[in-house]
């Protein structure tokens, strides 16, 4: 007859029953919208919607031009802290409307959250909506991934 070794086996169960959560929780990171900035060659734009992640100034000069405010002048990134990030739709005739929800941090990827809505409603111009945005650098970033409605739809490797 074997002889069962209790203690053996209460540290078995014990140790299945007590497993570590290795799964990086999301943490929120600040997302600040930079109005004024519109995509420099819109007609470059092939894809239903475009996405940028930019860390140098050159590539966001190169990417961005900021339009004439009235009363004012736009907001420059600051390339030594943050990182932009920008959603851009092929050029249209149709009114749209583009809005970052929030963005947060999970291990090295930055996850940024948008939403789009439009209407039927013909414009005079056709027009190539375009959002821009800060997110701080964070330590270690590699990846930024682009949702909307709950659906992953661009990965972006810096």
């Amino acid at each position: 007859m074997k002889r069962i070794n209790y203690p053996l086996l209460l540290i078995f169960i014990i140790s299945g029953c007590c497993t570590i959560n290795s799964a990086t929780t999301a943490k929120r990171a600040a997302i600040s919208p930079l109005p004024g900035y519109a995509v420099k060659n819109p007609s470059s734009l092939t894809d239903a919607v475009t996405y940028f992640a930019v860390r140098k100034r050159a590539d966001f000069e190169n990417t961005f031009s900021a339009a004439q405010i009235m009363g004012g002048s736009v907001q420059y990134p600051d390339f030594f802290e943050e990182i932009v990030v920008g959603v851009a739709v092929k050029p249209s005739n149709k009114e749209m409307y583009l809005n970052f929800e929030k963005a947060e941090l999970v291990g090295n990827n930055l996850n940024v959250f948008y939403t789009y809505d439009y209407s039927w409603k013909e414009l005079s111009i056709s027009s190539s909506p375009t959002i821009v945005a800060t997110v701080p650098k964070g330590d270690g970033i590699k990846t930024v991934s682009f949702y909307s409605q709950s659906t992953l739809r661009k990965v972006i490797t810096l």
